[in-house]
């Protein structure tokens, strides 16, 4: 039924993307690396809150961020997206 719906749905116009692409991949790389490190510092200040021995420089919301951003990212592109977590083929680009 998923599948279904995707299949149906028009995919989106990137303008950005598809008149400068290197442009594009600097800017969504910055973008992602800021929301990546706010979700983190945001992470970390809630698992320092509630265990006062964790640091605060911890790997937990890092690796918490870079899932947050990955998921995003997926969602932004969908539904011609299918690479960054689901696994197959490499097709065309």
């Amino acid at each position: 039924m998923k599948k279904d719906l995707q299949e149906t749905r028009a995919p989106r116009r990137h303008t950005l993307v598809d008149k400068a692409p290197v442009i594009a991949a600097i800017i969504i790389a910055v973008i992602g690396w800021v929301a990546s490190l706010i979700i983190a510092s945001f992470v970390n200040r809630a698992i320092t809150s509630a265990v006062p021995s964790y640091p605060p420089e911890g790997f937990a919301g890092y690796i918490i961020g870079a899932v947050v951003i990955m998921l995003l990212y997926k969602w932004w592109f969908r539904p011609e997206f299918q690479g960054q977590i689901i696994g197959g083929k490499p097709g065309k680009g």
